[in-house]
C-alpha cells in the first residue's frame, strides 16, 4: 500500500510536468491537417477582406478628394501617392494574413518551448516512504495505510481536477489561435481605415494568446517547484510527527487551488503585457 500512496503523489507531479506535452499535437506544423484546413478557410474568407479593403479605399479616396481640391502642385499628387502606397501595403497584409499569424504563433511557441525545457527535480520517494512510516508508527498496518490512502487520494483528486482545468485552458488556447488565424483577413483588411482600424488590436490580441502559452508554462513550472519543495523540504519526520504529513497534504491542496487561479489569470496578464483589449 505504501507504493500506491507514493504513486499518488508521483501521479500528481507527472500530471503537472506533462501539461506542456499533453496537447503538443495542437501545435502541429505547416503540413498538419488542422493547420491546412485553417489556411483553407482563411483563403476562402480573403475575398471578404478584399471587399472591405476596397470599401475603405473608396472612403479614403472620397476624403482625399476634398483635401486635394484645395491643394495644387506636387503636394496634391503626394497625397494621392501616399494613399496608393498605403493601399498597396494593406493589400500585401491581407494577402499574407495567414503568414503573419503563423509567424506570431511560432514566436509564441518558441517562448513556450524555451520555458518548457527548464527542468524541475523529482520528488524524493525514499524520503517520503520513510516519513510516512515515521509519522504513523502505531497504526501503520494495512488498515492505517488504507485510511491514509483514501484521504490522500481525495486530496490528490481535487488537485488533479485543477491540473485538468489547466490542460483544458492550454488546449483551448490553440483552438483560439486557429480561429483567429482563419478569420485574420477580415480584421487585417481594416488597416487602411483611420476610424475603424481593428488590425493593430487584432495583432496585439493574437500575440497575447500566443504569449499566454508561455505564461501558462511559467506558472506550471513555478508550482511544480513548489510541489516538489513541499514534498522534499519537510526533512526527516520524527516518530509520531503525523501533523507534518497532514500539513503537507493541506499545503499541496492549497497550492493546487492557487495554481488553478493563477492559470486562469494568465489571459489577463498576457493582454495587459500586450496592451490588448
Amino acid at each position: 500500500m505504501e507504493d500506491q500512496i507514493i504513486a499518488l503523489f508521483q501521479f500528481l507531479f507527472d500530471s503537472m510536468s506533462n501539461i506542456g506535452t499533453s496537447f503538443s499535437s495542437f501545435a502541429g506544423s505547416s503540413t498538419d491537417t488542422v493547420v491546412t484546413t485553417v489556411n483553407g478557410v482563411a483563403t476562402v474568407i480573403k475575398p471578404i477582406g478584399y471587399a472591405l479593403l476596397a470599401l475603405f479605399a473608396l472612403l479614403e479616396m472620397a476624403q482625399l478628394s476634398e483635401r486635394v481640391g484645395n491643394v495644387t502642385g506636387f503636394m496634391g499628387a503626394g497625397l494621392v501617392i501616399n494613399v496608393l502606397v498605403k493601399l498597396c501595403l494593406c493589400k500585401l497584409v491581407v494577402d499574407n494574413s495567414t503568414e503573419i499569424c503563423t509567424f506570431l504563433v511560432n514566436l509564441g511557441d518558441d517562448i513556450l518551448n524555451r520555458i518548457g525545457v527548464v527542468s524541475v527535480s523529482n520528488i524524493d520517494t525514499a524520503l517520503l516512504r520513510q516519513n510516512l512510516q515515521n509519522a504513523f508508527p502505531d497504526w501503520w498496518d494495512i488498515f492505517g495505510q488504507l485510511g491514509f490512502f483514501i484521504v490522500a487520494m481525495i486530496f490528490v483528486f481535487i488537485s488533479a481536477i485543477a491540473v485538468t482545468v489547466v490542460k483544458v485552458i492550454y488546449a483551448a488556447r490553440y483552438l483560439e489561435l486557429y480561429a483567429m488565424t482563419a478569420v485574420s483577413p477580415i480584421p487585417l483588411s481594416t488597416c487602411l481605415s483611420k476610424h475603424f482600424n481593428a488590425a493593430p488590436n487584432f495583432i496585439k490580441s493574437l500575440f497575447a494568446v500566443c504569449l499566454q502559452g508561455g505564461l501558462l508554462m511559467l506558472v506550471t513550472k513555478i508550482f511544480n517547484v513548489i510541489f516538489v519543495n513541499e514534498m522534499n523540504s519537510i526533512g526527516a519526520i520524527p516518530v509520531n510527527g503525523w501533523v507534518m504529513i497532514w500539513s503537507m497534504l493541506g499545503s499541496i491542496l492549497f497550492n493546487s487551488i492557487l495554481f488553478l487561479v493563477g492559470s486562469l489569470q494568465t489571459q489577463k496578464w498576457a493582454k495587459s503585457i500586450c496592451h490588448a483589449m
